[in-house]
């Protein structure tokens, strides 16, 4: 997934997924931005954020554990605007832990 901000607009995709309350998930992956420096997220929750991951300009393994209280997670990826970069994310796989 590449996610292409510009001056004036944020680019967020998101993806909601059936979980089972109070067990614990892993989330794996990577991300990374080509050109300019540009600001990248990972955002989960639960009805209430449970967590999130911040921006990197050299590739990041994501390795993120988490448990949510519901039983729907919202994975939200961002590329933040004011930015002329490039965000990517990459093998993004949610397990349980």
């Amino acid at each position: 997934m590449n996610l292409h901000p510009s001056a004036t607009d944020i680019v967020e995709v998101e993806q909601v997924v059936n979980v089972t309350a109070n067990q614990a998930y892993k989330l794996t992956g990577s991300m990374w931005s080509t050109g300019d420096p540009t600001y990248g997220y990972v955002y989960i929750y639960d009805g209430t954020q449970v967590l999130a991951q911040d921006f990197t300009n050299g590739t990041k393994s994501l390795n993120l554990t988490f448990t949510p209280a519901g039983n729907q997670l919202r994975i939200v990826l961002h590329a933040y605007k004011q930015q002329t970069g490039v965000v990517h994310f990459d093998d993004l796989s949610l397990s349980v832990n």
